[in-house]
């Protein structure tokens, strides 16, 4: 999990980008997509984080350098000085920060490729400095290509998760099946290595609360699109829970290359995205809040080229998730953006191409930090090829404009007048569809008919409907129904006819079931020329449909039904019925 915003591991994600001038596509309202501004520094370690070393509080960088962790402080507007390197003496794989000392000032930890040591930690000076480094034994055999920081056992003590990927220290090469943690003692030492068995030979990581205990939980992104989640127990141990295959009939090439947790659906609940690889594309699994997630939903767009990694934010301030996918093809965008909905589903990606000369170049670890004070999510990028960078996008979006609320534009009532007792059925039209559910508040001037308090209108929907019950009236009387949305209101009238005036008289003229067709013919007539006439399947009471006013008190209907009704039974709104048999043609 690349933590956002924030100190260890992927700040927001991981993306890549090149030696641009400027980044960005036109916007497109209400959906408008980020843009930036580039400048690119020395390269500052293959992995690299976002964290506050000198107490200046603005983020600097921190990466895994080739035998070092290398270090640039931020000027405090979002450009960076010089690249320090602080030697570790074996070649680094991944990089974390935190208090490990309990001193209050900001400390590395770096993992190293070496099968004698799998941990170095550097002790911050809270000026921007670190001091000599101390190595933790490599009890497993395996290199250390990903480490996380974190209160596992939740003591107030950082502790570390380290993924463990391959041993090729001796011939032949075998994978891992294995993280291991190393519970913090809050002086910057460590307790000796704990194996966790995650079932899957491990590609990427991230942590979160599954289950919502206040403990946490750990993601595993393993080969054959396999993700591993593991429940904490709160001592620092890890349960297994289930193991999800994203992508059937996946490969040891279609590997799970990062790991993300955040909520994309807004429900509270955290959900999971991965990049895969050989051309699978993302993967998104939306939590349940049990530690249990919904199947994978894949976005396949652009999967010809692989998401080296993924960084999270609101890149375009429009208040829903965003995902920036590092690109190891520079010929298709070093970076893509994938805009979200607020639901679990994306808008089409957007591509931020390199210059021409650069095209052959890739992305590679992304991550996401606030780093010029303008409460944007910038963004920090790894430029693999021939001209190697650590590239910082400065997010210039501006503030995303909502769309105009949609209004009530129509109210219509089925039927307009009713005998008292009986009911009416009410619909609401908005303006336009919106990305969200809309309340429309509906209200009635009358105690003789009863409406809720509201009815919703779906997401991307326009009408919904509502049911209107009316009392039993001595004289015929009218209520006006008011449906109101966004300071909008629309009113229609409903005519509630007494129970005590004469009924009218109803009469079925045609009676018509078509087999061939499955269709139904009814011809009837009223006496009471502005009658609502409605059928209805006489043995169960189910309405069949209503009849069209042909004037003169004459109504017809034809209604598609599939299967003989037998008999049907017409009422009128005036209070008068009728019923008779169907003839089958």
């Amino acid at each position: 999990m690349k933590n956002h915003w924030v100190l260890s591991a992927r700040g927001f994600g991981g993306v890549i980008f090149c030696g641009l001038v400027s980044l960005g596509l036109a916007a497109q309202a209400w959906a408008q997509s980020a843009t930036f501004t580039a400048q690119a520094y020395p390269l500052v370690g293959n992995t690299h984080i976002a964290a506050d070393f000198n107490g200046d509080g603005k983020p600097d960088l921190a990466g895994s350098g080739l035998q070092a962790a290398s270090v640039m402080l931020n000027n405090g507007n979002g450009t960076f000085g010089p690249k320090t390197d602080y030697p570790v003496g074996d070649y680094t794989q991944d990089v974390a920060a935190g208090d490990f000392n309990g001193d209050g000032k900001m400390d590395l930890v770096i993992t190293i490729q070496s099968p004698q040591q799998s941990l170095a930690f550097l002790p911050g000076t809270g000026t921007g400095n670190f001091r000599a480094p101390t190595f933790f034994p490599n009890a497993s055999g395996f290199d250390s290509p990903q480490v996380l920081a974190s209160d596992i056992n939740n003591d107030a003590k950082l502790d570390v998760v380290i993924m463990h990927g391959i041993d090729c220290f001796t011939a032949p090469c075998r994978p891992s099946r294995i993280v291991t943690v190393m519970l913090g003692n809050g002086d910057g030492t460590f307790q000796p290595a704990r194996d966790i068995d995650v079932n899957t030979f491990p590609h990427s990581m991230a942590l979160g609360d599954f289950n919502r205990d206040g403990i946490k939980d750990l993601a595993v992104g393993g080969e054959n699109t396999e993700l591993s989640i593991l429940l904490g127990t709160g001592n620092g141990n890890f349960v297994l829970q289930s193991v999800m295959l994203l992508v059937p009939g996946g490969d040891l090439f279609s590997a799970c290359n990062d790991v993300d947790v955040a909520d994309f659906n807004r429900d509270g609940i955290q959900d999971i995205i991965v990049p895969l690889g050989n051309g699978e594309g993302n993967a998104i699994v939306l939590g349940n809040a049990d530690g249990s997630f919904r199947a994978g939903v894949r976005n396949q767009e652009d999967a010809v080229s692989a998401p080296n990694s993924i960084a999270v934010g609101d890149y375009n301030r429009d208040g829903f998730l965003d995902v920036a996918r590092g690109m190891g093809d520079g010929t298709r965008g070093l970076m893509q953006i994938m805009h979200g909905n607020g639901d679990g589903t994306f808008r089409p990606l957007v591509r931020y191409l390199v210059p021409a000369a650069l095209s052959s170049q890739g992305g590679g670890w992304i991550i996401a930090a606030d780093f010029n004070g303008d409460s944007k999510p910038d963004i920090s990028l790894q430029v693999r090829g021939n001209n190697v960078a650590t590239d910082v996008l400065l997010n210039t979006s501006g503030a995303a404009v909502p769309p105009t609320a949609p209004t009530v534009s129509a109210l219509a009532l089925n039927p307009t007048s009713v005998t008292g007792g009986s009911s009416a059925t009410g619909t609401v039209t908005l303006s336009a569809a919106t990305q969200s559910a809309t309340t429309v508040q509906l209200a009635s001037n009358s105690a003789s008919a009863s409406v809720a308090a509201s009815v919703t209108v779906a997401a991307g929907a326009t009408k919904a409907s509502f049911s209107i019950t009316t009392k039993q009236v001595t004289s015929t009387t009218s209520a006006q129904i008011t449906a109101t949305a966004n300071g909008t209101s629309r009113v229609a009238t409903l005519t509630i006819n007494s129970t005590s005036t004469a009924a009218d008289i109803v009469s079925i003229t045609r009676a018509e079931y078509e087999r061939a067709k499955a269709s139904l013919r009814v011809e009837a007539t009223s006496s009471r020329s502005t009658a609502t006439m409605q059928v209805f399947v006489t043995s169960t009471g189910q309405l069949i449909g209503t009849l069209t006013n042909n004037g003169g008190g004459k109504f017809s209907g034809q209604f598609a039904w599939s299967v003989n009704p037998q008999n049907i039974t017409i009422r009128s709104s005036f209070g008068g019925q009728k019923s008779s048999s169907v003839t089958a043609k």
